[in-house]
């Protein structure tokens, strides 16, 4: 009869009722098919929300949950509580212990502030410098060359008396034709470029102070910056001549002008195409420059703390140190900087003493044809600025990725 067909398929016995409207059908098929859709999902969900009123807990049982949520909170606060007790507890007695000692002093043991610390202070120090915590804590110091633009030939960044004199005895004498520099390599602003980054990362790494931490300063320079005699960048190192036969600087008018390469780098590419370059020379392009700074940071992350953000913040160092204003005082203030530091340690490591030379060399570099070199410092800025947006771009892509 028609009644025991399959309403669905039309074809088959319908062999099952549909508890909900009544038809037959023959399968699992039919019964789940469109034309049936409507009342087999009706069908589900009251079956489902019957499932769950079975599950509902009577009203003995909330109260029950609720006490031991109760108790529990109650427990936590009591624990968070006697932990602040201890901590301060602990924080008295470390300043009772601590009585004594002048803090602010210059010359004071750092072996013996650490032999005062108990265990779990020691302890809870490390980590927070793992963590990073311990820089919430130190004051927020400003580079010297943040700010509002300013005229520097109006308004000179100021210089230390022996600063001061190191740039006076290395800027040309008009008068003078016994002082000439060396032929200097048309690469000449990508040292340049190099010089101040490694100074921005380090002044940042030692808060603003390069004379706080001597060692600190000698092995981020190293990693960044490396003079090796014999190398490729060895001219670099050496010492402006004082002979009167020495060849003059050729005009930078006509040096050609390092470029950013056609293709820019990536965090990614980086390593391998700085890996056919030599490691200490000048590399060919802007490009190729920054991203062998970021290689060296990326190799030596404990030593160096590196972050994605201080790498950014060091690019944009380097572009407000080159394009300050119409004249090269802030870099020249910059390489004054960086080797009054070195020059203190250069009685104790050999890498100071060529780091100096190298300094003095590139601060003469800069003073012999002023104009011109700040149109080739100038032509850096916007090729940093295109890098800054690369490398922010991918450096965030790859932290999304890695999250």
């Amino acid at each position: 009869t028609k009644s025991s067909i399959c309403f669905i398929c039309t074809s088959t016995v319908g062999r099952y009722t549909c508890p909900k409207c009544g038809i037959a059908y023959c399968s699992v098929a039919c019964y789940r098919h469109e034309r049936h859709s409507a009342c087999s999902e009706a069908f589900y969900r009251d079956c489902c929300l019957e499932s769950l009123r079975g599950e509902t807990v009577g009203t003995s049982e909330r109260r029950a949950m609720a006490e031991v949520l109760r108790r529990r909170l109650a427990q936590e606060a009591e624990e968070k509580l006697m932990v602040d007790d201890v901590i301060e507890d602990e924080e008295d007695d470390l300043a009772s212990r601590l009585a004594g000692v002048d803090l602010d002093a210059v010359d004071i043991d750092a072996d013996a502030l650490w032999r005062q610390l108990t265990p779990s202070e020691r302890r809870r120090f490390v980590r927070s410098l793992e963590t990073g915590e311990c820089a919430d804590c130190l004051p927020e110091v400003t580079p010297w060359w943040q700010g509002p633009v300013r005229d520097a030939e109006k308004e000179p960044p100021t210089l230390s008396a022996p600063d001061a004199a190191l740039v006076a005895s290395l800027r040309p004498d008009p008068a003078s034709t016994t002082r000439r520099l060396p032929p200097p390599s048309p690469l000449m602003p990508l040292v340049l470029l190099e010089a101040l980054l490694t100074y921005a990362y380090s002044m940042r790494l030692s808060n603003c102070d390069l004379t706080d931490c001597p060692d600190q300063l000698i092995t981020c320079c190293q990693l960044l910056w490396p003079c090796a005699p014999g190398s490729k960048s060895s001219a670099h190192a050496s010492t402006p001549t004082s002979s009167a036969h020495a060849p003059t600087p050729t005009s930078s008018a006509h040096a050609p002008t390092p470029t950013s390469s056609a293709h820019a780098l990536t965090p990614n590419s980086a390593p391998a195409a700085i890996a056919q370059c030599p490691s200490n020379a000048p590399l060919p392009n802007l490009d190729l420059t920054v991203a062998r700074f970021l290689h060296r940071l990326q190799s030596n992350p404990s030593q160096l703390c590196y972050s994605n953000s201080l790498f950014l913040a060091c690019l944009h160092d380097a572009i407000r140190l080159l394009g300050q204003d119409r004249s090269l005082r802030y870099p020249e203030r910059a390489l004054a900087d960086l080797h009054s530091a070195l020059q203190v340690l250069a009685n104790k490591t050999r890498y100071a003493r060529l780091a100096t030379k190298r300094l003095e060399y590139l601060c003469a570099w800069l003073l012999a044809e002023e104009s011109s070199r700040y149109q080739q410092c100038c032509q850096l800025v916007p090729l940093l600025e295109l890098a800054v947006c690369q490398y922010a771009t991918e450096l965030m892509s790859e932290k999304n990725t890695i999250d």
